[in-house]
């Protein structure tokens, strides 16, 4: 009686001085954005990795660095990035702060090119100075490899830096939806035609 009184005192004691040993653990982690290797261009090296990318004057050179080839006029402040993956990229993801004097202003996302790239996630007016907000674009015609693509701005302070990442998402055609829906329709003919000819086959 005495021996298993031992043993019964002992796995308590172990229970006591060891409880992390039956702990669950949870971690979140929610690691920095990779820093990009320059800010003329920041180069994008993988697809849904968020790269820390610095704002930079949208003047051109040589009184700034963005190529004289892009139109900036009305723009102060540009992010120049460049798809250096390997891969073509449809999905393009923002996150921005917010930057002082901005903050409940009305916002619109353009493009210079409506036609092939479209804002999907814009807010309609920004939120509090120095709060933060994401912005998303898809380009039905993929940006190939080492291909440069700007974001620019009219804010009157610097946004300091913003998160970038590229992902290809398919975003189909307009002519490739419409070949879609026909192939749709050819499908459901043809089912319907050998619905008809099963039921008269079974009426004979």
């Amino acid at each position: 009686m005495r021996h298993y009184l031992v043993l019964a005192l002992a796995a308590f004691a172990l229970v006591l001085t060891a409880p992390s040993a039956f702990a669950v653990r949870i971690r979140i982690v929610d690691p920095a954005p990779t820093p990009c290797r320059s800010d003329s261009p920041c180069s994008i090296y993988e697809l849904g990795t968020t790269y820390k990318a610095n704002f930079i004057s949208c003047l051109h050179q040589p009184n700034g660095t963005i190529p004289n080839s892009v139109d900036t006029e009305g723009f102060s402040y540009c992010l120049w990035l460049n798809n250096v993956t390997g891969n073509n990229a449809s999905r393009f993801d923002f996150d921005l702060t917010v930057p002082t004097g901005a903050g409940g202003q009305q916002l619109q996302c353009q493009s210079d090119d409506p036609g092939h790239l479209v804002a999907i996630q814009c807010p309609e007016f920004l939120p509090a100075d120095g709060d933060s907000f994401g912005l998303a674009f898809l380009r039905n015609l993929p940006l190939g490899y080492n291909r440069d693509f700007f974001l620019l701005t009219d804010f009157q302070v610097n946004p300091g830096s913003a998160g970038v990442s590229l992902s290809a998402t398919s975003v189909p055609e307009p002519g490739e939806l419409g070949l879609f829906g026909l192939g749709l329709l050819g499908m459901g003919i043809g089912w319907q035609r050998r619905r008809l000819t099963s039921g008269g086959n079974k009426a004979a």
